[in-house]
C-alpha cells in the first residue's frame, strides 16, 4: 500500500504543472525561454563569484581564462554526454548533435565533471593549488544550481522541478558554515582543502541521484551520478588523511566491547 501511494505521489509530482505564463519570447527566430534566461545569468552571476574567490591568489587574466575554459568545458562535456546517451536518437549526424531546444538537451553531470576536470587541469598547469581552485567553484556552482534551477522550473511548470532551486538554496546557506567550520571537524583531520568541493560534490551527486530516480531518468545518469558520489567519497577520505587500517581497527574495537 506504501509502495503504491509512494508511486502515486511521485508520478503526481512528475507531471503537475502550475498555472503560470509563458514567459519565452522570440528575438528574430530565435526562442529565448525562462531556462535559457536563467542559465545565462548563473553563467554571469558565476563568472563573478569565481573572480571574486580568486582575485586575492590569482593574476585577473588568468582568471579569466579559467572561467572560459570551465564553461566551455561544461557545455560540450554536457551536451556531448547527453547525445551519447541518447545515440539512438541522434544517429550519427552532427546536424543533431547541434540543434537545441533549450528544455532536455544536456547532461547535469556530464557539465559537473567538465567544469571541474577543466578547473583542475588548468590549475595544476599554471601551478597553482588544485584543491584551492576547486574549492572556489563551489559557492558558483551553488548559484548556477539556484538560479538555473528556477529558469528551468519555470520553462518547465512542473512542480519536481523546483528540487533545484529548493537545493540550491540548501546549499547556499548551508556554505557558510561548512566553510567557517570544516577544519574544526573531528573526522576530518587534516583540515586540508579539498574539503568543500568533495563534500558539496558528495552532496549534490546523493540529491541529483534521489532525482533521477524520482523523474525515472536513463540508466547512464544514475549510473554517473552513482560514480561521481563514489569518486567523491574516496577524495573527501584521501583528503581528511585518515587511515583505513586505524578506522578498520577503530570500528573492530567498538564492535568488540
Amino acid at each position: 500500500m506504501k509502495t503504491w501511494l509512494k508511486y502515486i505521489v511521485i508520478e503526481w509530482l512528475s507531471q503537475r504543472q502550475t498555472s503560470m505564463p509563458d514567459l519565452s519570447f522570440s528575438v528574430g527566430n530565435f526562442t529565448v525561454t525562462p531556462f535559457l534566461t536563467g542559465l545565462a545569468a548563473a553563467g554571469f552571476l558565476s563568472s563573478f563569484f569565481i573572480w571574486r574567490s580568486l582575485k586575492e591568489d590569482v593574476r585577473e587574466d588568468e582568471i579569466f581564462n579559467l572561467t572560459i575554459l570551465i564553461f566551455v568545458f561544461a557545455v560540450v562535456a554536457s551536451r556531448l554526454i547527453f547525445v551519447l546517451a541518447n545515440l539512438p536518437t541522434f544517429g550519427i549526424s552532427l546536424t543533431s548533435w547541434l540543434v537545441l531546444n533549450h528544455e532536455a538537451n544536456f547532461s547535469l553531470e556530464g557539465a559537473f565533471a567538465g567544469a571541474f576536470l577543466a578547473a583542475f587541469a588548468r590549475a595544476r598547469k599554471i601551478k597553482i593549488n588544485s584543491w584551492e581552485i576547486m574549492d572556489s567553484l563551489v559557492l558558483p556552482l551553488l548559484v548556477s544550481i539556484f538560479i538555473g534551477g528556477i529558469g528551468f522550473f519555470l520553462s518547465s511548470g512542473l512542480l519536481i522541478d523546483l528540487y533545484y532551486p529548493v537545493l540550491g538554496i540548501i546549499g547556499l546557506f548551508s556554505f557558510p558554515f561548512i566553510k567557517n567550520r570544516y577544519r574544526s571537524f573531528v573526522w576530518y583531520k587534516s583540515g586540508k582543502t579539498g574539503f568543500l568541493f568533495s563534500f558539496y560534490s558528495l552532496m549534490l551527486s546523493f540529491f541529483f541521484l534521489i532525482l533521477a530516480f524520482l523523474k525515472n531518468h536513463g540508466l547512464y545518469s544514475k549510473c554517473l551520478l552513482g560514480v561521481l558520489g563514489l569518486l567523491s567519497l574516496v577524495i573527501l577520505y584521501h583528503r581528511s588523511e585518515r587511515k583505513i587500517k586505524e578506522d578498520l581497527k577503530f570500528i573492530k574495537l567498538n564492535k568488540s566491547v
